[in-house]
């Protein structure tokens, strides 16, 4: 069974402008994309607010990795570039974010909650990166 989404036609740009808008509803204060040299999104950042406090957090695309999964899992070769990869990425994103908001309607989780792992730390990186470096301590059981 192919990845979700994989035969979507939708741009990016419309997908990212649907993500922001379920983001704007949950809290976000300010979005940005982030582009490659070729002017392909590849990230979207926003800030949430936690004790009056700006937080930044960046969702990336990572379509290679996309890409990947498509030829894994045998899609027709014309659906095999990294453009198409691309629209598949921001569409399971986008699918993701909004499942993510059952969870902040129900009270069950705060957009921050949810979003943690990609908190951008000062320097740049998320802290999923940070704690993956070992660059952040965590409690051990």
């Amino acid at each position: 069974m192919a990845i979700s989404n994989y035969t979507t036609k939708i741009d990016p740009h419309k997908t990212i402008g649907e993500i922001t808008q379920i983001l704007a509803k949950h809290g976000a204060r300010e979005t940005a994309i982030s582009y490659d040299t070729e002017g392909t999104p590849v990230a979207l950042k926003f800030m949430l607010i936690l004790s009056d406090k700006p937080l930044f957090f960046e969702l990336p695309a990572r379509s290679s990795g996309v890409l990947n999964a498509l030829r894994k899992d045998g899609v027709p070769k014309g659906m095999l570039n990294l453009q198409h990869a691309n629209r598949v990425a921001w569409r399971i994103i986008r699918d993701w974010v909004e499942a993510q908001t059952a969870l902040i309607k129900a009270e069950i989780a705060t957009p921050q909650e949810i979003f943690l792992p990609y908190l951008l730390m000062k320097d740049g990186k998320t802290l999923f990166n940070k704690v993956q470096e070992g660059g952040t301590k965590l409690i051990e059981a």
